[in-house]
Order: C-alpha cells, then structure tokens, then sequence
C-alpha cells in the first residue's frame, strides 16, 4: 500500500526524491552474481525482487515490480533493469544525475517512463509480417536505436506504477517486450526513448560501442558514454568483456563480506546467500 504523507515526500537528504534500484531473479546464475557484484564495486546497491520464487514467466517480473513501485513515495524515482545481463558504469548518484540532464533536455520526465532504446524490433520482426509492421509503425529516430527495449527503464515512483499496472494485465502469456513495445507505438506519450544512448545502452547488433578498461564506456556513433549497459540477446558474448573493463574502473577494490541487497520486505538479503561461491 502507499505510504504515509511524510514517506512521500521523499527518503533522500532534504526531501529530495531518491532513486532506487530494481530487479528481479527467481534464481542465481553465474551471470547474475558477476553483475551483482560488480553493480556493488561500481557503488549501486540494487534491491532484489522474486528471489526464491517459481519462476512462471515475465508477466512476474512486472507483477513484482508493480508491488513494490506501488509502495514507494511517488514522486521517487525508480530504476528498473533485467537482473541477469546489465551492468552499471556508474553509481545510483550518477545515474541520478544523468536522468536529471535528459529530463531537462526534453526526454522523459513527469507522466512519462523512459525506457532504452535499441536498433532491433524484437521479436515482431521474427514474426509474420511483423518487419512491415515495425517499419511502418514505428516512429523515426534520429540514431540507429529507433526501438523500444523493456529490460531497462526509469521513471516516478507513481508514472512506473500506472504503467506496469497496465502493461501486467496483458503480459501473461505474452513476453513483456512484445506488449512494450506494442503499447509504445499505441500511447507514445507515457513514454520517452533514450535515442541517443545517453543513459542507456543496449549492445544488441552493437559492435562499436567499448569499455576500454578503466575507462568510461564509450559509444562513437552518439558520442556519449551511456551508464547502464544491456547485453541483451546476441550481445551476451560481450558481457566478459565489459565486466573486466569495469572492475578495472571502479572505485572499490573489493565487495565487503558482509554485503547486503534490498528487498521487497523489511529485511536486506546478504549477498553470499544470493551467490556463496562467487567471487571476483
């Protein structure tokens, strides 16, 4: 449920709305605990959703989210991203600070979510007349990544929550970025694109964008140097890559052993018992 008057005036410093982090893993892999522990080098604690959980489908992964958006101030801001393949160039500050520059440049901001973007027009363009359909429907973008990618976005606490209401009704039995992207084409303005990578980054049929170790992630067909990293689809061989450029860059040396991730009740998660054999 929502919280009090006084919770909603924000939890940061000030009253400033804070930004939190957001995931959802049912179960461990490799991967995940590689991203969990370097998102926690880089300076983002990141609060762990569905943890023990059957896993079902994706409708999950937004019913979680939905439930625990819905229990932030709403004037909050969250961070949602697959639990699996992402990496953070950045800490929660920066990335904070680097939505504040694309609000005031126009993109996103409030009543709207703002989601990566990415060059392919998955999975409609596997499916039959679903190229003619992203050609045609979608609107122009002014780089290569003119489509819509669920696996990432950011926005108000209240915005996320009206949208994720809506986009679980129709999930089950349909992938998330199926409906995603089918509801960004019908009511464009709930949503903002990060066309030009400056926050966002997938590497899907990407191949120029690097990490050169211990340095910023760069991406020389935008010019930016995008802060949360997708390794979405193909671009999973990657992934090594960027971990190590990563480690290489980030300010903490190591993770302390008693490290924690948040989750949807009162109590954090120790990340040993998310990953006990892991380490970097």
């Amino acid at each position: 449920k929502r919280q009090s008057p006084a919770a909603r005036r924000g939890t940061a410093t000030g009253g400033a709305a804070a930004l939190h982090v957001v995931t959802y893993a049912t179960r461990a892999t490799p991967m995940l605990c590689d991203a969990l522990l370097v998102n926690a080098l880089t300076g983002v604690r990141i609060t762990l959703l569905g943890w023990g959980e059957t896993y079902r489908g994706n409708f999950q992964k937004l019913r979680g989210a939905r439930s625990h958006v819905g229990a932030l101030p709403p004037n909050d801001l969250v961070l949602f991203a697959d639990a699996y393949d992402v990496l953070y160039a950045a800490d929660a500050a920066a990335i904070a600070k680097r939505y504040a520059a694309l609000v005031a440049a126009g993109v996103g901001g409030p009543g709207r979510v703002t989601f990566m973007a990415e060059r392919g027009c998955w999975p409609d363009w596997d499916m039959a007349l679903g190229r003619e359909w992203c050609r045609r429907t979608y609107p122009p973008a002014p780089t290569p990544y003119r489509y819509v990618n669920s696996g990432v976005w950011l926005g108000r606490a209240d915005d996320a929550h009206a949208l994720l209401a809506d986009l679980e009704a129709y999930t089950p039995g349909l992938d998330d970025q199926h409906v995603v992207s089918h509801m960004f084409v019908d009511e464009p303005h709930r949503f903002a694109l990060d066309y030009n990578a400056t926050l966002f980054q997938s590497l899907q049929g990407e191949h120029k964008v690097k990490a050169p170790a211990g340095a910023a992630v760069v991406n020389p067909i935008t010019r930016t140097h995008p802060l949360v990293v997708h390794f979405n689809g193909g671009a999973k061989r990657q992934f090594n890559a960027f971990r190590d450029a990563l480690i290489a860059a980030a300010p903490r040396r190591c993770v302390a052993a008693d490290a924690t991730l948040g989750t949807a009740g009162a109590d954090p998660l120790p990340l040993a018992t998310v990953c006990p054999k892991h380490a970097l």
